[in-house]
């Protein structure tokens, strides 16, 4: 008897406890619709809306029994306890005896949580059969077919999954690209959104899901196909088109992506989206210049945009174009919206910075607060300040940046060690990033940075203990590879040794000036004077400094072209009149 009546206590406790969380079922009204809460519909009419799929018996029309109650109960407690096995198959024969949904989808995310991969599609097929309107249900249902690699069930649950959210008045083709696209075998996605164009094969919006998918799974070819099929038929032509050019560009098709977007925009010159598609395009392709000129068309369109002004303000940074980028910075900081006004305020403070006006950007970098740039304002204070000859102070600065920012501490000392390397002092380097090291052993960019300042020292054999770090880690870290090969080559006789490095770097970064300087250097150590010059023509082209410079123009002159190489050497001593390694190699050739 006592046993009993503790059962029934517990029955009138659960229920009114969880009343409103899942035990109970109860019907709301809308309008004058009846809604049971496993549909996911607002209604804001009257207008009946007809679900694909027949539901089952009402869970209200059932007896909430003791056994029942009983059941969700201990399934609570088990999983209050750590104990999801237990909770899973309370939950599920709680589901079959109320015939209610919410412990079926309980059972089901338990046994997700425990990886469970057969347990999972057990408890979603009886959520599914339960609830068989709920999109939540179905697109669980997808997932977990789609990790256990059935492609019939996952496909099933799709088309069903779509024709619920068409009855609902939504795009059920962009509800399974989303669900599809979570998935982690993307191949298989594939082949089940293949199965919903089958079922929908006149529905366009069914071939772009099916192109987005296989965007997605890098199906580049038979994205192309589906998208050139809509091309001249798909309602949001400017959407077609952008997507057709992201495929050609991903299929290393450059020069059709942009035609693509060119001849779109010919159409629709005012298009905010193809604008903004080719001007990202073009930056892409580093085309910066022509990619500042469409983004000017866009904010003419949009002249308050935060979004505009802030990419204007960057690119005008890069193109030298000072004035300009003050001017879009500071229209977004006077319009104090968006979410870029502490990175715009840092932009700024970069401006003065290029014009060598050092107390103005670090007025402005003292400004930023918030942000994507803070750290990076403090050090570049910091640096200013050590360059005007505060090094101490810079120092103590970064120094208690690195105690009130922790986060930040790796690339502080980085920032601390990179202010040295730029004063030359590379004793100090090395000793600083000896300290810095006994925190951040494996840090691949202090030990680089160390390697370097070593090299200076013609300190070889820490230099390459240093890049040997970094290559047990990273065999393909470019910048090691050339690092130790042009120091082999310019330090000792061990040419072919270097070659073999810097190859493995020209392999990696075949547009990198500097490897393209550190080859021309070797192919000259080793004698090959016309592969030397090939070389480091093509790396003067690309980066005019004055070890690049000195290296070309002493190839030049011991091939006898003394007028070119004295004015190579001419021009850029002008631009760097102090560079200490062009005026040594000048001094060398041409007193």
């Amino acid at each position: 008897m006592r046993a009993v009546l503790i059962r029934w206590l517990t029955y009138f406790v659960v229920a009114f406890l969880l009343a409103g969380c899942g035990t109970a079922v109860h019907k709301q009204e809308v309008g004058s619709q009846v809604v049971k809460p496993h549909e996911d519909v607002v209604v804001k009419s009257i207008v009946p809306i007809t679900l694909p799929f027949p539901e089952p018996e009402a869970v209200q029309d059932k007896t909430l029994t003791p056994d029942i109650v009983y059941s969700i109960l201990v399934a609570e407690l088990a999983m209050q306890r750590g104990d999801p096995e237990l909770a899973y198959s309370h939950y599920i024969y709680g589901a079959s005896l109320s015939g209610d949904a919410r412990a079926a989808q309980q059972a089901t995310r338990i046994a997700t949580s425990m990886r469970d991969v057969d347990r999972s599609v057990a408890a979603v097929e009886r959520w599914v059969a339960l609830a068989p309107n709920l999109s939540q249900a179905r697109a669980t249902a997808v997932m977990l077919y789609l990790q256990a690699g059935q492609l019939e069930p996952a496909a099933e649950h799709l088309i069903a999954l779509v024709k619920i959210s068409q009855a609902l008045g939504q795009d059920g083709f962009m509800r399974a690209v989303a669900v599809v696209g979570r998935s982690v075998n993307q191949q298989l996605g594939l082949q089940v959104m293949r199965r919903l164009v089958e079922a929908y094969p006149n529905e366009q919006q069914a071939h772009y899901a099916l192109a987005l998918v296989a965007v997605a799974a890098q199906q580049y070819a038979v994205a192309e196909k589906e998208i050139r099929g809509l091309l001249d038929s798909y309602p949001d032509r400017a959407k077609i088109h952008i997507l057709l050019s992201n495929v050609l560009y991903s299929q290393g098709n450059a020069a059709d992506a942009e035609q693509m977007l060119e001849e779109a925009l010919a159409n629709d010159p005012e298009n905010r989206l193809l604008l903004t598609a080719y001007a990202r395009m073009l930056m892409q392709a580093a085309k910066l210049q022509q990619g500042y000129e469409q983004f000017q068309k866009i904010e003419q369109l949009m002249p308050d945009d935060p979004d505009v002004l802030y990419t204007l303000g960057v690119l005008s940074i890069e193109l030298q174009r000072l004035a300009d980028a003050r001017d879009y910075l500071q229209r977004l900081i006077e319009s104090g919206s968006g979410k870029r006004l502490g990175d715009a305020t840092y932009f700024m403070g970069r401006t003065y910075e290029v014009e060598n006006q050092p107390d103005k950007a670090i007025s402005w970098y003292e400004q930023v607060s918030s942000g994507d740039y803070v750290a990076e304002a403090r050090t570049r204070i910091a640096r200013l300040l050590a360059l005007s000859g505060e090094l101490k102070k810079a120092r103590d600065m970064l120094q208690q940046l690195r105690r009130s920012m922790p986060h930040h501490a790796e690339s502080l000392f980085l920032a601390e060690g990179e202010i040295l390397q730029e004063l030359e002092m590379h004793e100090k380097v090395v000793a600083f990033l000896e300290k810095a090291l006994e925190q951040y052993p494996d840090s691949q960019s202090l030990l680089y940075l160390q390697a370097l300042s070593a090299a200076s020292l013609n300190r070889l054999d820490l230099m390459e203990r240093d890049v040997t770090k970094i290559l047990l880690q990273n065999p393909e870290h470019a910048d090691a590879l050339n690092a130790l090969g042009y120091t082999l080559a310019d330090q000792t006789n061990r040419y072919q040794e270097a070659l073999g490095y810097i190859q493995k770097a020209l392999a990696l970064k075949p547009d990198a000036a500097a490897i393209l300087d550190s080859m021309g250097w070797v192919q000259y150590r080793l004698g090959n004077y016309a592969e030397a010059l090939r070389y480091l023509r093509q790396a003067m082209e690309k980066l005019p400094d004055p070890e690049v410079a000195a290296h070309l123009g002493e190839v030049l002159w011991v091939s006898g072209e003394h007028e070119e190489a004295a004015k190579i050497w001419r021009d850029v001593s002008e631009r760097h009149p102090k560079n200490r390694y062009l005026l040594d190699t000048m001094q060398r050739f041409n007193p």
